[in-house]
């Protein structure tokens, strides 16, 4: 085998390996994300098992103290998992809140109904909701949770609507609520933590939101899947600060935590999908965009549906492509082998 072939092997050989794109702890993240995709059906059982016994301890009981709180439970493990029981769950909390008769409970359960929607896309039923409840109607200790739902829901319609003017006023009035939120939180809460967070960054002084969400992260204790909510908000303050690789990491640290939560109703892995895609990591994109569509269609997560109906045929085509190209090339290998052997 002459010298020039052996380089030539080597050039062809070297086309075939992915490039790599990141630091070593980015590689880590990545390394460990692709593990906790393999756990997704132990993540899964688990969660189904949680649910199950919780329906069990529903149907046991006639207690209607015990079975407003049970469904509680219910609604908040069902609502990042499945939108369409979650709303079941806020309808069968109301009438029992009805029949027992007690107005805290009655605007708890169209809160959570409110939420629900919103987080759907159902904006015009979550507003017809949200009108039929007077802020004076709202006690002090659901004050928190409904200015959360009123800045939750315009959040929402800023981020859909086509209409620059529209979007700017939802903006502002998500805004304003997010100070009534910080207002009225507890300080060193993660509502107070990650509320004051977006006001900063809102106000571009990003270096303060990353600073309140780094120590949070380092000092507080939190559920995972709140973890995957405060590394998101984090990776969007670390964007906005220009530091695209701590942007990348904490985006991952995010997709780790939704899938070990076992979310359904989630943007990190979407986002990271599409960055790697920027960056030509055509079959991580592909695949992370793949689970993500499944679980948006098995939790019944439309809003997430048509973001994915819309990016998933352009890196689908990308990753055809891609596989076309490495077939060639795998074709030419085979003969340069045959040639040089």
């Amino acid at each position: 085998m002459t010298l020039h072939r052996i380089a030539t092997l080597i050039l062809i050989l070297l086309a075939l390996l992915p490039q790599a794109k990141g630091t070593m702890r980015i590689d880590s993240l990545m390394d460990e994300l692709s593990t906790t995709i393999t756990q997704r059906g132990a993540f899964e059982q688990r969660k189904e098992d949680l649910l199950h016994q919780l329906r069990e301890r529903l149907s046991n009981t006639d207690d209607d103290e015990v079975r407003f709180l049970v469904m509680n439970d219910l609604f908040d493990e069902y609502r990042p998992y499945d939108t369409d029981s979650a709303l079941l769950y806020c309808d069968r909390r109301e009438a029992l809140a009805r029949k027992m008769n007690c107005q805290d409970r009655i605007v708890n359960a169209m809160l959570n109904k409110t939420n629900v929607m919103a987080q759907t896309g159902m904006y015009a039923e979550a507003m017809e909701t949200l009108h039929k409840m007077n802020r004076s109607d709202i006690p002090d200790a659901l004050a928190q949770y409904y200015y959360y739902v009123v800045n939750n829901l315009y959040n929402n319609m800023a981020d859909y609507t086509i209409n620059g003017h529209d979007r700017e006023l939802y903006r502002r009035i998500s805004n304003l609520y997010k100070d009534s939120i910080v207002d009225v939180s507890q300080p060193g809460s993660i509502q107070y933590v990650t509320n004051l967070a977006d006001l900063y960054t809102s106000q571009h002084q990003y270096a303060k939101s990353v600073d309140l969400l780094e120590n949070y992260l380092d000092t507080a204790q939190y559920t995972t899947h709140d973890r995957a909510k405060l590394r998101y908000a984090l990776a969007h303050a670390y964007r906005q600060k220009g530091d695209e690789e701590k942007y990348k990491e904490n985006l991952i640290q995010s997709a780790i935590a939704d899938q070990q939560a076992c979310v359904r109703e989630y943007v990190s892995l979407r986002e990271l999908a599409m960055l790697l895609y920027k960056e030509g990591d055509i079959h991580h994109a592909h695949d992370f965009l793949d689970i993500a569509m499944a679980d948006a269609q098995k939790g019944h997560a439309r809003l997430r549906q048509i973001e994915l109906d819309q990016i998933f045929p352009i890196v689908n085509d990308a990753y055809l492509k891609e596989i076309n190209r490495q077939h060639r090339t795998l074709t030419i290998l085979a003969i340069v082998i045959a040639f040089v052997t």
